[in-house]
């Protein structure tokens, strides 16, 4: 909501744009930034807890894989699904930030 304070947004109410516009122009650029790289930690955070979950709720996923893999030390297994969890982490990650730099582009 701090966006929504910014001298340029009241000055944009004072002459009178609507509220879809002020937000499409004038907040969301400003604040995408911050938002999608909460996006990407998140997505990490989520992925992370998908272990303890589908290994407690004995539901099949990665998670579980992972699970089994340690408890039965098959070290080639959890080596290949590290990688492959750190691939898809530094994806999203990298994604948020191009998404985030194009956005603060776009206000420049």
């Amino acid at each position: 909501m701090r966006s929504y304070d910014q001298p340029h947004v009241l000055a944009a109410r004072a002459r009178g744009l609507r509220t879809g516009a002020i937000f499409l122009r004038h907040v969301l650029p400003v604040a995408a930034p911050p938002l999608l790289a909460l996006l990407g930690v998140s997505f990490a955070i989520a992925f992370g807890a998908a272990i303890p979950i589908e290994a407690l709720c004995d539901s099949p996923g990665l998670g579980q894989l992972a699970w089994h893999a340690a408890l039965n030390r098959d070290l080639p297994l959890i080596v290949n699904l590290t990688f492959a969890v750190s691939l898809v982490m530094l994806a999203a990650n990298s994604l948020a930030d191009i998404a985030g730099r194009a956005f603060a582009g776009n206000t420049q």
